[in-house]
């Protein structure tokens, strides 16, 4: 008799659930799971100390190897008065090169300023006048100012030289007065030691150069201003100049300034013979002559020169033809017994 078909379903199941619990397949158990274990409490981590800032290294000075030289009783706010007392000051020479130097030529000498009027165009042949002496024992001696164009200002230092021995220092008293002829402004004087033995071939240096600003001022000089400003006529400019002597004393022989020169981003380049300059007198337009002088066109105003009084001015028309149109930039102003005013740019 055959069996049914249900019982022999179920006999398989019950074989086939003994089978893989043989097999130790737990997890096809039919028992209940284990309830999951309590998790444990958790605490907040302790907060952790900021990370310690690294120490700043400090720089460490370098020595200046050489001969150097250090500027003493002399400073930026310095005011160094044209044709007035003598400025008095110190440089400290010191042997750094950690040997004996036997010939050491000390040198001190200007450099150009503001005020002279090369600096503009053409600032290596601008020339600063004054005096300048260094002290010899009890004699001061002349050595000169300026250092003008070439070297010849190292040799300034040959009769003053002196031998040094390592880490040595020997200081040198100075004195400079800027004259008349000098406008106002900074003006750098400069520091330098040179070897005596080759003073003649190389100008052997033996240190670097230091340089210390004064400021140069001119209680002395007149003023200037246009009067009406700037006016072009057929192609000319036209203008006023006014010179005034606020001085205080009377000034023996006072004139008007006045020098053009093409603007830099201009094509070309201006010269005397492209300029026409004249001067309104009491007959009409009297023609000025020009010429070049440190790279500008300049006006010869010597024939308007004269004396000007004490609270007196000046009134000078001027008329600047060129041929043709150029773009110029214009210096005017005054000049009394040689102190120049500010210029008056336009």
């Amino acid at each position: 008799m055959k069996t049914p078909v249900f019982r022999r379903f179920a006999k398989n199941i019950t074989i086939s659930l003994a089978a893989l619990t043989s097999l130790g397949l737990a997890g096809c158990s039919t028992a209940q799971p284990a309830a999951p274990a309590a998790a444990a409490p958790t605490t907040a981590a302790p907060p952790q100390p900021a990370a310690a800032k690294p120490a700043l290294v400090q720089p460490v000075a370098v020595k200046d190897t050489g001969v150097v030289a250090t500027f003493a009783g002399i400073g930026e706010d310095t005011r160094a008065q044209v044709g007035g007392a003598k400025v008095a000051f110190q440089v400290v020479w010191t042997n750094n090169t950690g040997k004996r130097v036997t010939n050491v030529m000390p040198v001190v000498s200007a450099q150009g300023h503001e005020g002279d009027p090369c600096t503009e165009i053409m600032p290596m042949v601008q020339v600063v006048r004054g005096t300048l002496e260094r002290k010899n024992q009890n004699d001061w001696i002349k050595t000169g100012l300026s250092q003008g164009t070439g070297m010849d200002h190292a040799l300034n230092g040959r009769a003053g030289q002196f031998g040094l021995n390592p880490g040595e220092s020997r200081t040198v008293e100075y004195r400079f007065q800027p004259t008349a002829g000098n406008g106002t402004g900074r003006l750098n004087l400069e520091a330098q030691a040179f070897d005596g033995t080759t003073a003649d071939s190389t100008f052997g240096r033996l240190g670097k150069s230091v340089v210390q600003q004064v400021q140069v001022v001119d209680a002395h000089r007149p003023t200037a201003a246009l009067t009406g400003g700037t006016s072009t006529r057929s192609g000319e400019k036209v203008f006023t100049l006014r010179g005034a002597n606020r001085t205080g004393a009377t000034m023996a022989k006072a004139a008007p300034t006045l020098r053009m020169v093409e603007k830099k981003d201009s094509v070309g380049g201006l010269r005397p013979e492209y300029v026409v300059a004249q001067v309104e007198d009491g007959n009409g337009w009297r023609e000025l002559p020009v010429r070049e002088n440190c790279g500008w066109v300049e006006v010869d105003t010597t024939s308007l020169a004269g004396p000007l009084a004490a609270g007196a001015q000046h009134d000078h028309t001027f008329r600047i033809g060129t041929g043709r149109a150029r773009d110029l930039d214009y210096a005017a102003g005054a000049v009394g017994d040689r102190h120049p005013s500010a210029p008056v740019t336009f």
